[in-house]
């Protein structure tokens, strides 16, 4: 068996790279830890120093994490001289090294601890290069997810701004605050007393010149109330000298935000247009996107990240790089169930993941019958959510695998491709898999609106047959007590009723009323379910 030698190299930004170098025979470090720069001057000086102690029989093993972007230039120039390269969590780092010394650290013993990583953890994986084209696709998704996190930011910068110049000017503009119109109106009314003096017919013109489409007619009744509001809130203040706001000082703030805000919705556009030429280039096919939910948004950031899916052995360490799977605890015989989920593997991912999820219950029935089930056992939505993102992960990864068997011409199109099916299994077109969703399992305000539809057709129907013997709830006796005779003829006709076996040697020889404490109980279940009822169907007739 060959010699083997394991590097540990700490990486810096900003600082020098160390190395340290470990045998495992002599279980001893065999030089003293070598620090380099970060340029090819120092990756030459490394390799000399390994090539003066190892001898050409000599397997070099590297071991590193990834500190920023500082191991990208390194592991590519490891790699391409065909040394194997791990790349660990900090995470796992900075456990094993608080294993070995928990009260002390610095480079050199960050970079013998991660020496010694692959010997005593058999979960490292070497490191993954990807190609340009992936890289590259790699790059512009973040560059797009930065952008759409700082355009949100800058939201809710604004909202902040506006709220306490005129609390209740956003609110006027509905769920969307931030259209065309609304940004017109805050950037040069944000003063409630310019809004006041321009009266309601001037502010309804301005509006319909600002705006993209029709307008809300009473919108502008709407933003004069609020400037009122606002005027009434500080009056007092500007009575006595105490006004804190200068409106001057916000409509500046708010024109900076408003610019910061244009500039980066321009960028993110941009960002967008290249991640999807670039994945057209990639998949012109565009088998990730035939999962729902996997649109130009989610199926870049899969294929990008997802990249070589051969990498993973199986289904599961797909989903666990994810970062959707729960955790496990057990001890014995015993198993501890509903654990939160790791949370480890790549953030973008993940994030992206839960997103397809969100969206792709409302179009596949298989993952709207999950998010049902999950609902119904008591499950939150999130947890419904994340539990449907793990689903994703594994559809995730079959798509990627039959995208490379079809490229290499081992499948046809058809067979690559995601097929919806109905609650029986049986394939469907994406058009009848909506209307089943929509049919089957309906979300709550759909939910709400039928029950609605359907309690008013029954009470119209009700009040053309019956509208001449409705009686009051004291004169239909549903709030005085019946006789002994009459509540137990009502619990006998009622669906809750069971008679009660007599039982003797073992066999059922008759059928008797039940005990006593059994029928009160039935009783009093009966006699509130149909008062309830009652009630409600004359509040309804009466409405």
């Amino acid at each position: 068996m060959a010699r083997r030698l394991y590097v540990g190299i700490d990486l810096g930004i900003t600082s020098r790279h160390e190395a340290a170098v470990y045998d495992p025979e002599t279980r001893n470090f065999v030089v003293k830890s070598h620090k380099f720069t970060q340029g090819i001057c120092g990756y030459r000086s490394l390799m000399k120093r390994i090539k003066n102690i190892a001898d050409k029989n000599t397997e070099i093993i590297f071991c590193t994490e990834p500190t920023s972007t500082s191991w990208i230039p390194l592991c590519v120039f490891l790699v391409a001289k065909r040394y194997r390269v791990y790349r660990v969590t900090p995470q796992k780092a900075s456990d094993l090294r608080k294993f070995y010394k928990r009260h002390h650290k610095s480079n050199n013993i960050d970079a013998k601890t991660l020496a010694k990583i692959p010997l005593v953890d058999d979960d490292v994986y070497p490191v993954y290069i990807p190609e340009m084209d992936i890289f590259s696709l790699q790059r512009y998704c973040r560059e797009m997810d930065r952008i759409e996190c700082d355009i949100s930011r800058i939201k809710n910068r604004l909202h902040t701004i506006v709220h306490f110049a005129n609390p209740e000017l956003l609110c006027c503009f509905g769920k969307n605050k931030f259209t065309r119109v609304a940004r017109a109106v805050c950037q040069k009314y944000i003063d409630p007393h310019k809004i006041v003096s321009l009266g309601v017919k001037r502010l309804a013109t301005f509006l319909k010149n600002h705006a993209h489409g029709e307008v809300d007619n009473n919108l502008a009744q709407k933003i004069y109330e609020s400037a009122l509001s606002a005027i009434a809130i500080y009056q007092d203040a500007e009575t006595n000298g105490m006004m804190p706001v200068d409106y001057e000082v916000i409509k500046y703030e708010l024109n900076m935000e408003m610019d910061r805000l244009e500039y980066n919705e321009k960028m993110a556009k941009k960002a967008q247009e290249k991640v999807v030429s670039l994945y057209k280039e990639l998949d012109p096919y565009g088998i990730l996107k035939t999962e729902p939910g996997f649109g130009d948004r989610v199926a870049p950031v899969v294929l990008a990240f997802g990249g070589d899916v051969d990498r993973f052995n199986n289904i599961r360490k797909f989903k666990s790089f994810g970062g959707s799977v729960p955790r496990t605890s057990a001890s014995g015989n015993k198993e501890k169930k509903g654990l939160p989920i790791t949370g480890a593997g790549c953030n973008m991912l993940k994030k992206y993941l839960h997103m397809a999820a969100e969206s792709g219950r409302r179009w596949d029935v298989e993952d709207a019958r999950l998010y049902n089930r999950l609902i119904y056992r008591g499950l939150h939505h999130n947890q419904a959510v994340t539990a449907l993102a793990n689903r994703k992960a594994g559809v995730a990864y079959t798509l990627l695998k039959r995208k490379k068997a079809y490229e290499r011409g081992e499948i046809a199109l058809g067979e690559a491709i995601y097929q919806f099916r109905d609650i029986n299994g049986i394939d469907i077109p994406k058009e009848m898999a909506r209307r089943l969703v929509l049919q089957k399992f309906p979300s709550k305000r759909k939910k709400k609106e039928r029950a609605i539809k359907s309690n008013r057709g029954s009470l119209s129907h009700q009040k053309q047959d019956n509208s001449s013997h409705i009686k009051s709830p004291l004169q239909r006796g549903v709030y005085h007590k019946k006789s002994r005779m009459s509540r137990k003829n009502s619990m006998k006709d009622s669906p809750l009723w069971k008679p009660f076996p007599v039982i003797e040697n073992g066999r059922v020889i008759s059928y008797a009323d039940p005990p006593t404490h059994i029928s009160a109980a039935i009783e009093d279940t009966v006699k509130k379910i149909t008062a309830r009822a009652r009630i409600k169907q004359h509040s309804a007739l009466s409405q």
